[in-house]
């Protein structure tokens, strides 16, 4: 028994700690999907570019911000796992 807890333990922190590391991976990707966004569209402003590029860049921007969202959800979703794992009750604010 005491096995499997230190193993759910082991295994809840891994999770958190990869998930943090997703969390930190997808913000620097939205920033570099911002810049190329606003790259995009200056150069379209200008008559650079096609507006195809800005709408591509747009395209990636809003991924790049679904995927934050997945992994800041993936984040937490793990600190509630690693909570339970060591039997600390979630706090929830009112």
């Amino acid at each position: 028994m005491e096995r499997a807890i230190r193993l759910e333990v082991r295994t809840a922190y891994i999770n958190l700690r990869t998930a943090a590391e997703r969390v930190k991976l997808s913000e620097k990707q939205v920033e570099s999907a911002r810049e190329s966004y606003e790259a995009a569209l200056g150069r379209y402003e200008v008559g650079v570019a096609p507006i195809t590029e800005v709408i591509d860049a747009q395209v990636a921007l809003s991924e790049g911000k679904v995927n934050h969202t997945r992994a800041v959800y993936d984040y937490l979703y793990a600190k509630a796992a690693l909570d339970k794992a060591i039997g600390r009750t979630p706090y929830v604010g009112r």
